[in-house]
C-alpha cells in the first residue's frame, strides 16, 4: 500500500522527508484527518512533521478514532465533511 498510496521516495536516506516535498508540491491544500487512538502510527506527531511545510498543511485528529476507523466511525465524519466543504 505504500508504493501505490505513500509519499514518493520512501527508502530515501538523507535530505528533507518525501512526504514533506510532496506536500510542498501539492496543487491543492491537504488536510490530513487521522485518528487519535491510531493503533499503526503515531498520529499525535503528524502537525509537527508537517509544521514546515509550505503551503501550510491541516492536521485534525478524531479523537478515540483508530487508524481504519478513520474511515467508519462516526466520531470522524464531522471532521471528514467540513475539511471536504472547504
Amino acid at each position: 500500500m505504500m508504493s501505490n498510496f505513500g509519499p514518493s521516495g520512501q527508502t530515501q536516506l538523507f535530505g528533507r522527508p518525501a512526504y514533506q516535498l510532496d506536500a510542498e508540491r501539492a496543487r491543492a491544500p491537504i488536510e490530513v484527518i487521522a485518528g487519535s487512538a491510531d493503533e499503526q502510527f503515531f498520529a499525535e506527531n503528524y502537525a509537527h512533521a508537517f509544521a514546515s511545510v509550505t503551503p501550510p498543511v491541516s492536521v485534525q485528529l478524531a479523537a478515540g478514532v483508530s487508524h481504519m476507523g478513520v474511515l467508519s466511525d462516526s466520531r470522524a465524519v464531522p471532521i471528514i465533511v467540513s475539511a471536504v466543504r472547504n
